[in-house]
């Protein structure tokens, strides 16, 4: 399961809290979001990460719930 937040700048997503990945875009130079920049991150996207994941996770959790919400549905 993942979770995302979303800047005017950015976004950031986390995929099973990080352990199956990490995904940063710049919708300033790249609004269709094809580059990136969670796989090689330079410093200034490492800095990025560390600041929108910090506020991510007091807002949302990846974790993967222990049962289903609707269990009648399923």
């Amino acid at each position: 399961m993942g979770c995302s937040i979303r800047t005017d700048h950015w976004r950031f997503t986390e995929w099973a809290e990080g352990r199956s990945g990490t995904e940063l875009y710049d919708h300033y130079s790249d609004p269709m979001e094809f580059h990136n920049l969670a796989l090689k991150p330079d410093p200034a996207a490492t800095s990025v990460i560390t600041r929108l994941r910090a506020i991510l996770r007091t807002k949302a959790s990846g974790k993967t719930p222990p049962t289903p919400f609707n269990q009648p549905r399923l």
